[in-house]
This record gives C-alpha cells, sequence and structure tokens, in this order.
C-alpha cells in the first residue's frame, strides 16, 4: 500500500492543505500546532470512524466557531487497485470512493466504507498498518506483530492461510462461552449454573435443618414432661425441711438480738468514757497552754523593754543629724552672702574699666543683627528650649518628692538661738542661748528680724500626701501636653535638637561677624547694659582695698564648696537616722502589739477555765473517767457470755443451710416453671411447623437441586472438551510463532548493526516482542533500558516487519514525533536504517524538529507553514547516504 496524498479541510486548525507523498521516504517538518499529527490521525479516523459518527475524536477535530464540518480526502494505491476516499464528518457529512484502477468504480455512504475495507482486507493486513504507526507519544511502546498474516508467511510459515485463521476464532468463540478470554476463569453461564447449584444446596439444607429441628422439637416436649414430674417432687420434699429450719432460725434471731442489746450497751459506755476522757485531758491541755503563755509573755516583755531603749537612741540620733545640717546650712548662707557682695563690687570695678570698649563693639554688631535673624527663625520649630526643660524637670522632681513624701512622718521642731540675735518662733521670742522644742501640728514661723524667715508646715495625712502626688502628675501631664511631647526623653530630644539649631546660628553668626569674636549680639546689649547699670551703682563700702577681692572671692568658694559636700553628707547622715528612728519605731509598736494580743488571748483562756471550773471541777473530771471505766468492763462482761452462747449454737450454718435450701427450693420452681413454658412454647412450634408442609417443601428442593445438577455437569464437561481443545490449537499457534523469532531476530540484529557499529543481539519473545538487548556480552532486559535505547529497539522491530513482509502486501510506516529520546550518534545511523528501509517502503515522518532527521538521505521534505503561507517542498533533505 502507498498513500499518493492527502487533504484536511476544516480539520482542526487546518483551513485546506494537501500534502504529497513520495514512494520512499517523506519527511513533514513544521512548528508545533501546525497540524502534523493531524495528518496521521486523519488516516486513521477516515478508516475507522463513519460520517454519521459522533465520537469525541470527531468532536475535537471540528473547528470552534465556524459552521462547518472536518474533511478528510486520501488518495492510495494497494494492490492492484488506485482509489480517492474522501469523507465529511458533521455538517452535511458525506463518504464517497472513486476507484480509478483496475476498473473504474463509484462508491457513497455506507457503500463507500464496506468497499474501501474489502479493498483493504484484500490487499493488505489491516493489523500491519496499524502495527507500523508510531503515535505521538506512544514511541517506547513496542508493535503487536506475532498475529500479523502477511509477517507469518514472510518468516516461513507457507501453511498458514485464512481458513486457520477462521478455526482458530471458531475455536476462540466458543473457548469464551465457558471461560474469560484473557484470565481463563469460568464465563457468566458457567458461574450462573454454579451460583444456581449452592444456592439450592442452601435451600435443600436449610430446608432438611428445619425438617430436623421439628424432630428436634418433639424429643424436647417429651423431655420437659419428665423435668416438670421431677421438679413437683424435688419441691414437695424441701417444703417440709423449711419448715423445721424456718423455727430453728427464729429461736436464734432472739438471742442474736439479746447480743445485740449488749453491745449498744457496751458501746455506749464505752462512748460515755471517751468523752470523759477527752473533758480531762482537755482540762489538762488547758493548764498546760495556759503556763505555756505566761512564760512566754514575761519573756517578749523583755525584747519589748531592750526594743524601746532602741527606738530611742534612734531618735536622739536623729536629732543631733538634724542640729548638725541646720548648722551647716546657716554657715553656708552666711558664705553666699559675703561673695555675693564680694562679686557684685569686682564687676562694678571691672565693668567701669570695659564700657567704652563694649559700647564700639556693639555698634559695630548691631548692624549684622538683621542678617542673622533669618537664620533665628529655624529655632521656632522646636517648642521645648532649656527652660521649658528645666520645667519639666522640675515637675518630674516634684512628683518624685510628693512620692517620696508619702513614706515620711511629721517632725518635731527644735529652734536654738545662737550668737546675739533672738528668734521668733509664731508668737515667742527665743534668747541668745536658750532654746524652744514644739510638735509641728500646725504651720510654725521661724524669723531673725532683718536676716531670715522660716515656715515649717505639719505633716499631712495619707489621703493629703495621695493628693500632693495626683496634682504632681497631674501638673507634669499637662506640661507635657502643653509641649506637645509624651514625655521627659522625648522632651530632651526636642530641647537638644532645638540646641542643635541654635548652635547653627551662632555658627552662622561667627562667620558673618568675625567682630563679635562668637559673642551673640544679644548678650553684648544685655552686658552692656549690666555694665552700664553696675557703673551707675553706688559702690559697695566696707570691702577693703579691690586688688584683695579675687583672693577673698576664691577663699570663700572654696570654703563654700566644703561646706557644700559636708552639708551633704549631713544630710544623707539625717535621712538615715530618720529611717532608722522610722524602722525602730515600727518594730516596736509590732512588737508591742502582738504582746498586748498575746495578754489579750491569755486572759480570754484563763476566764474560760475559770468558767468550767465552776461549772466541773478538776477532781470530778477525775471522777467521771474512773466511773466509766467500771461500766465498760461490766458491759464487756455481760457482752461476752451472751456472745459464747450463740457462738455455741452456730447461727451461721443454720442461716447458710436455711439460705441455700431457699435457693434450691426457688431454682426448682423455677426449673418447673421455664419447662412448662418451654412445653407450650414447643406446642405452637410444631403447629407451626406443621402448617409450612416443611417434608414438601424439602422433596421438591431435592428434585430441583438434581435436575440443575445434572445440567451444570453436562456444562462442565463441554467445557473441559473445548478448554482441551483450545490448549493443543493454542500450543499449535505458539509452536509456529517460535519458528518466527530466529528469522524475525536476524533482521533485528542485521539493523542493529547499522545503529551501534557494534555486535549486538537481541532476545525475541514468541509474541515477537524485544525482551532483552546483548552488547559486548553485557545483556539487559528490554525494561530496564533508558527510554532513548527502548525507543531505538521498538522503532527496529517495525523496521524489520517493513523489511521482511511482501512489498505488495506492505504497508507505509508512520512516526510521529518519533525519537525525542535519541542522542546525536543514533539519531544518524538510524537516517542510514530509515533510508534503507525506504527504497521498498513507503516511510512518513512527522516532526518539529526537523535536525533529528537530517541524515534520511536522499527524501522528499515537506515543511508546513504557519497559517497564510504556502507549503514547500523538496528533496535530498539529508546529506548522508
Amino acid at each position: 500500500m502507498r498513500i499518493e496524498s492527502v487533504t484536511l479541510r476544516n480539520y482542526r486548525g487546518v483551513e485546506d492543505r494537501t500534502i504529497e507523498f513520495d514512494d520512499g521516504v517523506t519527511l513533514i517538518s513544521g512548528p508545533n500546532e501546525v497540524g502534523k499529527s493531524s495528518i496521521a490521525e486523519a488516516l486513521r479516523l477516515i478508516r475507522t470512524k463513519p460520517d454519521s459518527s459522533k465520537a469525541r475524536e470527531i468532536q475535537a477535530i471540528t473547528p470552534v466557531h465556524k459552521d462547518v464540518g472536518p474533511e478528510v480526502v486520501v488518495v492510495v494505491t494497494t494492490g492492484p487497485y488506485r482509489v480517492e476516499y474522501a469523507k465529511r464528518w458533521r455538517k452535511r457529512a458525506t463518504t464517497t470512493l472513486n476507484v480509478f484502477e483496475p476498473s473504474p468504480e463509484q462508491h457513497t455512504g455506507r457503500d463507500a466504507d464496506q468497499r474501501y475495507l474489502e479493498i483493504l482486507k484484500e490487499t493488505l493486513d489491516i493489523d500491519l498498518l496499524e502495527a507500523l504507526e508510531v503515535q505521538q507519544g506512544k514511541s517506547l511502546d513496542q508493535p503487536d506483530l506475532a498475529q500479523l498474516r502477511v509477517l507469518q508467511n514472510a518468516l516461513g510459515d507457507e501453511e498458514s492461510d485464512e481458513s486457520d485463521d477462521a478455526l482458530m476464532e471458531r475455536i476462540n468463540a466458543e473457548y469464551e462461552v465457558y471461560f474469560t478470554p484473557r484470565s481463563g476463569k469460568p464465563s457468566k453461564e458457567g458461574r450462573a449454573l454454579s451460583d444456581a447449584v449452592q444456592e439450592l444446596t442452601r435451600e435443600r439444607d436449610r430446608l432438611m435443618g428445619q425438617s430436623q429441628e421439628m424432630q428436634a422439637f418433639v424429643d424436647e416436649h417429651a423431655e420437659r414432661g419428665v423435668a416438670i414430674d421431677r421438679a413437683n417432687r424435688s419441691i414437695a420434699s424441701m417444703e417440709e425441711e423449711l419448715a423445721a429450719l424456718r423455727a430453728k432460725d427464729k429461736e436464734l434471731r432472739g438471742l442474736a438480738e439479746s447480743r445485740d442489746a449488749s453491745d449498744k450497751a457496751l458501746a455506749d459506755a464505752t462512748e460515755r468514757l471517751k468523752r470523759a476522757c477527752a473533758a480531762r485531758d482537755e482540762r489538762r491541755e488547758a493548764i498546760a497552754w495556759l503556763e505555756r503563755t505566761d512564760a512566754e509573755i514575761t519573756e517578749e516583755q523583755s525584747v519589748l523593754d531592750e526594743r524601746d531603749a532602741d527606738r530611742e537612741s534612734a531618735a536622739e540620733a536623729r536629732d543631733a543629724a538634724h542640729e548638725r545640717a541646720r548648722r551647716l546650712e546657716k554657715e553656708q548662707a552666711e558664705v553666699d552672702a559675703d561673695l555675693t557682695k564680694l562679686r557684685r563690687a569686682l564687676d562694678r570695678h571691672r565693668a567701669v574699666e570695659a564700657v567704652e570698649k563694649l559700647e564700639a563693639r556693639v555698634k559695630a554688631a548691631q548692624q549684622a543683627d538683621d542678617d542673622v535673624r533669618a537664620a533665628e527663625a529655624q529655632m521656632e520649630a522646636e517648642k521645648v528650649d532649656e527652660g521649658a526643660l528645666k520645667r519639666l524637670t522640675k515637675l518630674q522632681q516634684d512628683l518624685r518628692v510628693a512620692e517620696a513624701a508619702q513614706e515620711a512622718a511629721a517632725a518635731n521642731i527644735t529652734v536654738r538661738a545662737m550668737g546675739d540675735h533672738s528668734v521668733g518662733v509664731d508668737d515667742d521670742t527665743v534668747q541668745p542661748g536658750a532654746q524652744d522644742s514644739r510638735p509641728v501640728i500646725d504651720p510654725v514661723r521661724v524669723t531673725v528680724d532683718g536676716i531670715v524667715e522660716v515656715t515649717v508646715q505639719p505633716g499631712r495625712s495619707p489621703e493629703d500626701l495621695q493628693q500632693g502626688v495626683d496634682a504632681a502628675h497631674a501638673a507634669l501631664v499637662r506640661e507635657l501636653s502643653k509641649l506637645q511631647v509624651a514625655d521627659i526623653a522625648a522632651a530632651q530630644e526636642s530641647a537638644e535638637r532645638r540646641h542643635r539649631a541654635s548652635q547653627a546660628v551662632q555658627d552662622a553668626k561667627a562667620r558673618r561677624d568675625q567682630n563679635l569674636d562668637g559673642a551673640e549680639l544679644s548678650e553684648l546689649e544685655v552686658e552692656l547694659a549690666r555694665i552700664q547699670a553696675k557703673v551707675s551703682e553706688d559702690a559697695p563700702s566696707n570691702l577693703g582695698e579691690s586688688d584683695t577681692w579675687e583672693a577673698r572671692i576664691a577663699e570663700l568658694d572654696e570654703r563654700r564648696t566644703g561646706l557644700v559636700e559636708e552639708l551633704a553628707s549631713a544630710r544623707e547622715e539625717l535621712e538615715e537616722r530618720r529611717e532608722s528612728a522610722s524602722e525602730a519605731h515600727t518594730v516596736h509598736a509590732s512588737a508591742q502589739a502582738a504582746l498586748e494580743e498575746k495578754r489579750r488571748n491569755a486572759d480570754q483562756h484563763r476566764r474560760r477555765l475559770t468558767e468550767a471550773r465552776e461549772a466541773d471541777s478538776d477532781e470530778a473530771l477525775e471522777a467521771a473517767v474512773e466511773q466509766a471505766d467500771i461500766a465498760v468492763e461490766q458491759a464487756t462482761a455481760m457482752r461476752d457470755e451472751q456472745q459464747m452462747a450463740l457462738d455455741e449454737a452456730d447461727p451461721e450454718s443454720v442461716a447458710e443451710e436455711l439460705e441455700n435450701l431457699e435457693g434450691s427450693l426457688e431454682t426448682q420452681e423455677k426449673v418447673r416453671n421455664d419447662a412448662r413454658e418451654r412445653r407450650s412454647e414447643l406446642q405452637g412450634l410444631l403447629r407451626d411447623r406443621e402448617r409450612l408442609g416443611i417434608r414438601d417443601l424439602l422433596d421438591d428442593a431435592e428434585a430441583e437441586l438434581e435436575e440443575v445438577t445434572q445440567r451444570y455437569e453436562r456444562f462442565q464437561r463441554r467445557a473441559a472438551a473445548i478448554q482441551l481443545l483450545h490448549r493443543v490449537i493454542t500450543a499449535r499457534r505458539d509452536e509456529a510463532q517460535a519458528r518466527y523469532v530466529a528469522p524475525f531476530t536476524s533482521e533485528i540484529d542485521r539493523l542493529g548493526k547499522i545503529l551501534y557499529n557494534e555486535e549486538m543481539q537481541v532476545e525475541v519473545t514468541p509474541d515477537l516482542h524485544i525482551a532483552s538487548r546483548t552488547v559486548d556480552g553485557r545483556t539487559v532486559a528490554f525494561e530496564s533500558l533508558s527510554g532513548g535505547t527502548q525507543e531505538q529497539l521498538a522503532l527496529l522491530g517495525r523496521l524489520a516487519c517493513a523489511q521482511l513482509v511482501d512489498r505488495e502486501q506492505g504497508a507505509p510506516l508512520i512516526l510521529d514525533d518519533a525519537l525525542g529520546f535519541t542522542d546525536e550518534d543514533r539519531l544518524r545511523a538510524l537516517g542510514r536504517a530509515l533510508a534503507k528501509v525506504g527504497r521498498t517502503t513507503q516511510v512518513i515522518v512527522l516532526t518539529c524538529q526537523p535536525d533529528r532527521y537530517k541524515y534520511l538521505g536522499k527524501a522528499k521534505h515537506v515543511t508546513l507553514p504557519l497559517r497564510g503561507e504556502a507549503v514547500s517542498s523538496g528533496e535530498g533533505v539529508g546529506n548522508d547516504s
């Protein structure tokens, strides 16, 4: 068979395209989605799908958004026939067959399909046509070649003909009546007969079981009557024995009741003894507790006296530290006053000398002031200056002081007049050398006329202290909100940014006005005004010569520094003394409160003990214990005597015998009742079985089972016969296939030498599948080979088949996008092999990578264009013949 041309119209994305094929090798190439695989697909569908088909394959090839049907036209030469076969699906579906040779024929519709298939069957093996096609994505699959009649003839099976095939088909058809073709398991009819035999056997067994059950019911009914009579005799005997045992048991219960009364009397006496002992022990414990507590109170009072002395000593140390701090503060104030006078006088003396020079510098700087004002505007962006930061810092300190004040206690004030000055304390006067002490309940005003006035505020209650904390916190929050900062840290950052802006302004002024020597104009103006003011002041008197002022100031500064350090030390000592005094006071108060609580508790217990003694004296409690002990001994003797009598009578054995006999009687009554109920139940079951006719049903089931069993045995005999015939014929076929293996293997080995350029052998199964490949003595199973090698061997099998079959009965070899797993060297060798096969067999190669097939030798090359371009063709695409 040779395909001369194929035409596709409205087929997938192809509008109208005709491809003409060479008798040898035709290479069809083009980019993806251009319609290469559609050619191979069209050759299959025109042969297998009628024009009325609505299969998914036909729906898939129908163009979208176009009201047309896909159409395929193929021109082929096969045997003596040359035909044109055309088919259009879906829209205006039609099929036509024009036979040009050996004599003209025309057919349409189903006649055309039937005639085309008749021509193919007459001139070639259609299975060969399918075996020689490598569909896209299936290049690794080996073809099924063993059943190809043309290959069998080519491999030497001259005796094989169509009659053998027909016989094998009839045997297979008969075999499939009894067995499944693949697994050899029983067929549906055989399974149905087997199931029927099993079902009827189960039904026969079920009815037989019911029949046997019915006889068992009869036997059981008689046994139940015997059991009822036996139970009646046992019940009468047991009732006589029960009457005697119950009389004896009643007598023993009376004796047990007397013993129980004695037990209760003993328990009551024991309880009275327990209560008397508990009362006596409680009295003894109360007396011992009071003695221990009184000793503890005496010891703790001694400790409290020692802590009182510690408290007074701490208070004296606190007062001494307070006096030292006050003295140092006064001395520092005197030094500060002297320093102020001397510095003021020194400043005025220096101002007189510098006023003329400073006036000249100010006049020179005023002209430059206008140039720097613009830069000063940059500082206005930040709200927090140093003053605001100081206010915030002071507010934070105030908050901390208020919080610390909550822990402080109100103080006493002691005023001692020193030197020649008297001191006023409110409305009183403290003369020089005298001293006045008073508590600060209300504000106290201390004055030294013409020198100082001090107001001492009283300590505040905890509520006042908390209000002070709240007020300080609110003031801090208001200031932060006013300055638009979140906290002190943010304010410090803002002040720092403002300071950096100020520094930038100062630098600019310095660069613009070197005459100011880095000073601000406003500072010079203020300094000038200050110096002029100092010059206008009266010169201080009684300060001595001006050339000694600086030395005196240095001396006073040094003295003041020492006083500041000493005062800080004194204040720290004062704070420590205050804390010690407060702690000593707290410890003393806590110990005193604990002691008072213990005394109150002891007095309360003492009162309770006195009240208890008035009700029951210690001697009375001891006597009560002795009396209760005697009562317990008497009750114990009575109970033991009664228990001995009861033990000799052994009431437990009598009770057990009575209980056992009553249980036995109950069991016999239950046995009798159960037997009566079961006999009634059996009577009902027997009546039901009689109405059902179990025996008749069992006879019918056994007859039907026998008939179906005979049918199943006949079926099994026929199945065994056809199975034997099928086995013999299949063995003969396998023997024939085994004869095909050697020549087929030789052809593959011959072609393999072209591919591998070395000694290569393959192992071929009777199904003509390649099982393994051996190269250089190393054998590898087909499934374990690489994908490229599997693809190459599968193609070699098809090439061997194409070479072996009769050329007149052969079919085209079609490769759709194959050899994708093959390397460059193997592609070159496969090109030679395909070119060789192409001399006797038509080869059609479809690919999107024509470089794979550049070694095809002299072949026709058809390039499929993109839409809108013309098909181009040529020869000699290969360069290796």
